[in-house]
C-alpha cells in the first residue's frame, strides 16, 4: 500500500504484506493498527481516495455518483 502527497511525493509506502488480502483489508488494517505508522490526517482535514475504498472520518471517497450530487451540492430537497 502507498500513499502520496498531491506533488506525487511518498508519505507512507506498506510492503511485504504475508498472505492474500484485498486493498481495502490491508488499508483499514493501516489506520486502524497504530503500530503500522499510518499518517492520519489532522483534526478537520482529510485524505481523497479512490473509488474502491469507503468514506470515512478523515478519508473522502472523491467518487461521487451522478444523482447524488444535487445533495453533495448542499442542493438536495
Amino acid at each position: 500500500m502507498a500513499a502520496c502527497s498531491f506533488d506525487m511525493r511518498f508519505t507512507y509506502v506498506l510492503s511485504g504484506w504475508e498472505g492474500i488480502a484485498n486493498d481495502s483489508r490491508v488499508f483499514l488494517e493501516c489506520v486502524n493498527n497504530p503500530a503500522m505508522g499510518f499518517p492520519k490526517p489532522p483534526e478537520g482535514k482529510y485524505y481523497v481516495m479512490d473509488s474502491g475504498y469507503t468514506n470515512m472520518s478523515g478519508f473522502f471517497n472523491h467518487c461521487i455518483e451522478e444523482r447524488g450530487l444535487n445533495n453533495f451540492r448542499g442542493h438536495g430537497r
